[in-house]
Formats: C-alpha cells, structure tokens, sequence
C-alpha cells in the first residue's frame, strides 16, 4: 500500500500543497502544555537559521492531551518555508506499567510515512520535554545528514559522571559489544536520519510489538547500527527536561529497556554473532565547559537493596545464572559498602545470562526483568564506590574499560547463545 494511502487526507494534502518537503522535523506529545509552544518555536528559530529558505515541516503527533498542549503548537507560527501538520492519534491501552510518551511508536510510524510520501532528505526526532535553551542544536544535530552523507546522528549531551547511569552501565557497553560501534548515549529522544533509514524502518515488522511501543529510541540505534550506515554523533550541552511531576519507577523502567534490548538481541542475532571489536564513530562539535548539576547516590542503601535482593530472589536467579555466578555474586555481598566492587567481567556475564534466560524463557519474562533491579542497584553502588571522587574525564576512561569488558565477554555470550544449556547447572 503507497504511503500517501496510510496518512490522513488531510496531511497528505497538506504535503502536497507544500509542492516536496526537505526536511521533517517530528514532534510528538502527550500532555506537554508547560513546555510545548517554547519546543516548537526552538524548533522553528532552528530550521530558520539552520537551513534558510529550504522547505521544513513539523509534524506533530499528538497521543490525546487533554491539557490543550495541541493547541499550543497549533498557534506557533509558520512561515513560506515551514509548515506544521498535527495528527491526534487514537488512544492505546498498555498491558503495563509505562513511562513516556504513549503512542510514541505510532507518531514515529506516521511521521516516517509522511517523510517518505513528501520525498524529505532527512528527518529529526525531537523531544517534547527538552528545555529548548539552545536552538542552534537541531541544525548541528540534522547538518550531518543534510550536508554530509551521514545516515544517522545521535547528540553527546554533557551528564554529570553518575547521570544516564542505566545507560553507562547496560545499553552502551551492551550495543557496543554487540554492534562493534563506540556509540555513547544511544538511547536519547532526539536523533536525525536519512531517507535510506526511512526506507529501513519503514521495512521492520516491529510496529505492533512492544519492541516498539516501549523502546522506539533504542530500536532505532540499533537498526542503525546493524545496516552499512554512515553514523556520527554531535557534542550539543548539558540537557535539561521539563519535569512531569510523576516520579518514575526504576524498576518498571529498567524492565522496559531490558525487554527491548533483549527482543532486539534475538531479532539480530544473526548481525551481532559476526561482529568482532569495536570502531569510534565520528564526533562534531566541541564538548562544553560546564558542569551539569550534581548527581548523587547513597552508596550504603544502593548496598542494602543489593543484598536484599540476594535474600529474596536466589530461587529466581539459580534459573538464570549458573552456580559460579552465584557464587560470586554472594562473596561480592559480603564487601563492606565503603569498599563494594562488582567485578566487571561477573557485571557483564550476569547481564548476558538474563539476556539468554530471555531467550530461553527460563522463568517468567516479567518475572526475569524484575528481578535484575537489586543485581544493577549492585552495580551502580560499585560504580559510585569507585568514582565518588573522580572527575569526568577519569569517569568515562573508567566507562572505556567496562566496554573493553564487554567485548572480552562476548565469546561466553557467543557459545551460551549457541548452546543454552551447556553451562546450565
């Protein structure tokens, strides 16, 4: 079915009336009134300064506010140029918990089709939630693809050493190792990609999955860094992000990005079983000379909730990691919290044990993501062990050896996927 079929009338005739558009600019959201018209004029001041007199549309994907947040992009003014298209989308009922934007999967879906449909060179994903304090970003983040050739451009926001620390820990030294590219934040809600990745993702059979649904921003890195595609990153700032007033839940976020990273481990098992090492990729710009505001954790309770876990969840963890992991893991509890180190080779054999009891189903996929939160509590409390007086410069040389551990690890990964149960107990 031609994409021009599956975008409503009224869009695609907007499309049309545009006569071809350049670049797209998508922009979902759910309940961002505080923030949302501040986004879109940044968005606006962005593409004029950015790419003057090349033709722009902001497509708006709405999942049902009911604050009047689409009346508030609605009345950002347009220009000759630039154009804004907005599309409420039906409401979804979850099967769980959620923290984000419902509905994201589908606004990216949609916006795909329109780019494709209206023959755009390059598309950017913004995130409604971003303090729009620097609208000069998009046009450094989208300029790669534009000017360049590059396929794919994810920001380097400046992070305080302990912030994105779910990221440090898991999704980047995870992909890396998968994917054999030096990819640092892949997981942020803005990111710029050409029509070759369009095509790509608008090719996946994901789009009703909680692949999906649940980690839009990781599938599409991956997606990225599975094809021949020419990726770079930029240095932009220090992110800030309107607050919602609902406290997220770590447990139910930690589940989320296990669930998807695993699915997309699965799906592309074939890729990353091939790839050996690991290669930089290009980084623009210059990264800048403040400090993000201090992130701190309480190392003695990151400790007791380790342990905790350890009295609680053993039966759940014998199905999924082998008697010597356990093993460890019990000596490591032992450590006075003054001096609490996780090992990094045990760190990163324990995240592939729960990837292949994923796979494998060992125990209940609810109940297998659950239970890895007291196991990342121990190693976040490891990690701000070690690094409470580190800068930031020691901190991500620090970062470095854990994604070299990674990779080390990768062979046990390799033959427990190829042969689950022959390390079994």
């Amino acid at each position: 079915m031609a994409d021009q079929d599956l975008v409503p009338s009224d869009i695609a005739e907007a499309v049309r009336r545009q006569g071809g558009v350049e670049i797209i600019v998508g922009l979902p959201s759910y309940n961002n009134a505080g923030n949302i018209s501040a986004v879109a004029e940044c968005i606006r001041q962005g593409l004029r300064a950015a790419f003057p007199g090349r033709t722009a549309l902001i497509v708006n994907t709405d999942s049902g506010s009911t604050d009047g947040t689409a009346q508030e992009v609605a009345a950002v003014a347009e220009s000759d140029s630039i154009r804004l298209v907005q599309a409420i989308l039906p409401a979804r009922d979850l099967d769980m918990p959620y923290h984000g934007i419902p509905g994201k999967a589908q606004g990216l879906h949609l916006t795909l089709r329109i780019a494709r449909m209206a023959g755009a060179r390059a598309c950017i994903m913004w995130s409604p939630d971003i303090t729009p304090v620097a609208p000069e970003w998009l046009g450094m983040l989208i300029r790669p693809v534009v000017e360049q050739g590059f396929d794919f451009a994810v920001p380097l926001y400046a992070r305080h050493k302990f912030d994105g620390s779910i990221t440090n820990g898991i999704v980047r030294p995870l992909l890396r190792s998968l994917y054999g590219r030096h990819m640092r934040q892949p997981m942020g809600g803005e990111y710029a990609f050409s029509a070759a990745l369009v095509d790509r993702y608008l090719g996946q059979n994901v789009w009703d999955t909680d692949q999906a649904r649940f980690g839009s921003d990781i599938w599409t890195a991956t997606q990225a860094l599975c094809g021949s595609f020419k990726l770079c990153q930029v240095q932009l700032g220090a992110k800030q992000q309107a607050t919602s007033g609902t406290p997220l839940d770590l447990g139910t976020t930690l589940g989320q990005i296990l669930g998807v990273l695993f699915e997309d481990m699965m799906r592309n098992a074939a890729v990353w079983q091939k790839v050996r090492g690991a290669q930089p990729i290009p980084v623009f710009g210059v990264a800048p000379d403040s400090v993000p505001a201090t992130v701190t954790f309480d190392v003695r309770k990151l400790v007791d909730s380790f342990r905790l876990g350890i009295r609680n969840l053993q039966d759940l963890w014998s199905a999924v990691l082998p008697p010597a992991t356990l093993l460890e893991i019990r000596r490591v509890a032992n450590t006075p919290p003054e001096s609490f180190t996780l090992p990094d080779d045990l760190w990163c054999r324990t995240v592939f044990d729960f990837a292949l009891g994923y796979r494998t189903r060992s125990l209940s996929r609810s109940h297998l993501l659950g239970a890895f939160l007291p196991l990342y509590l121990g190693w976040l409390a490891s990690f701000v062990c070690e690094m409470q007086s580190a800068t930031h410069a020691q901190s991500e040389v620090r970062l470095e050896r854990l994604c070299q551990a990674y990779e080390a690890q990768k062979p046990y990964l390799i033959s427990r996927w190829r042969s689950p149960d022959r390390f079994n107990p």
